[in-house]
């Protein structure tokens, strides 16, 4: 299932971004940033998006640092989708994560 949903709409996006982290971690969330954070011992990754629609994520063998103005979240494939006028970018919840709320996917 993908649920797409555009950066101003931010009290939505904070629900499907919630819902999406659930049981892999940290998930906090003020006025002005979203955040994921996985919680050692396990695989070191963090997602946040920003009001402005900046994202901000990183992995053990990359990062990046970009505006994106549309998000699309697909459960099945355990990915975010950041879609902006310059291109995309594809956040992918790693597999060991998912081991902790039981997804086999």
């Amino acid at each position: 299932m993908t649920e797409g949903i555009a950066v101003e709409q931010w009290s939505e996006l904070e629900k499907i971004f919630s819902d999406f982290f659930a049981g892999l971690g940290e998930v906090s969330s003020t006025n002005e940033i979203m955040t994921y954070r996985s919680n050692p011992p396990s695989v070191s990754t963090v997602f946040a998006i920003h009001r402005d629609g900046c994202v901000d994520a990183s992995m053990p063998l990359h990062g990046i640092e970009a505006i994106f103005e549309f998000f699309e979240f697909d459960a099945l494939e355990n990915s975010i989708v950041c879609r902006g006028q310059h291109g995309s970018y594809t956040y992918r919840v790693p597999a060991e994560l998912l081991l902790l709320r039981g997804d086999s996917s």
